[in-house]
């Protein structure tokens, strides 16, 4: 599925890590906004991202918009950041509506992190369709996102220079918001996200 729009928020100081989640994610979007509050180092490849102020997430995000949230993650939190802070933190970046938050964080999907995330987000009135997030330790492998726990995934995408994986249902966990994504957009997405 193609969003309308993408969003890309940096919540950890950029690290190796951090950046090359980041470059994966500009390759696959690569007309996302980039929102971060940490600079890169001087001779990053990101130096030469578009970077966008906070602002633009309350301007341009809707229903039909992706936003993608990097950080180093644990079960309960994303960048040091649990889900009642983060949720309010959205909310004074100016997040009001979004159809998708997906967390490229280790181990969000591993306990009910996402569940209370979305919770939370009713709590400080953001709209939210869908949020997503992986059930094990990721980290980038030819451009694409794969679970360490699970040797099969990096064989499979290795094998096949990345154009299969394993099912979603077995890499990440979806959670559905409070908002009501409108059809046909919804039928559209059926169940890739």
């Amino acid at each position: 599925m193609k969003w309308d729009n993408v969003a890309i928020l940096i919540l950890d100081e950029i690290d190796s890590t951090i950046e090359s989640t980041v470059l994966s994610c500009l390759r696959r979007y690569p007309n996302s906004y980039l929102v971060s509050k940490y600079e890169p180092k001087k001779t990053s490849p990101l130096n030469h991202a578009k970077a966008a102020s906070a602002n633009i997430l309350e301007a341009h995000l809707t229903l039909f918009s992706k936003l993608i949230i990097i950080g180093h993650g644990a079960p309960h939190s994303c960048a040091r950041y649990y889900p009642d802070r983060l949720a309010y933190y959205l909310r004074c970046l100016g997040v009001r509506t979004v159809g998708l938050i997906s967390f490229k964080s280790c181990d969000i999907g591993n306990s009910i992190f996402l569940e209370n995330f979305a919770f939370e987000c009713v709590k400080v009135n953001i709209q939210l369709g869908w949020c997503i997030g992986y059930k094990g330790t990721v980290h980038p492998f030819m451009g694409h996102f794969v679970i360490g726990e699970i040797p099969f995934d990096m064989f499979l995408r290795f094998a096949t220079c990345g154009w299969l994986k394993l099912p979603d249902a077995m890499r990440v966990k979806v959670v559905r918001g409070s908002a009501a994504i409108p059809n046909p957009f919804y039928t559209k997405l059926g169940k890739r996200f």
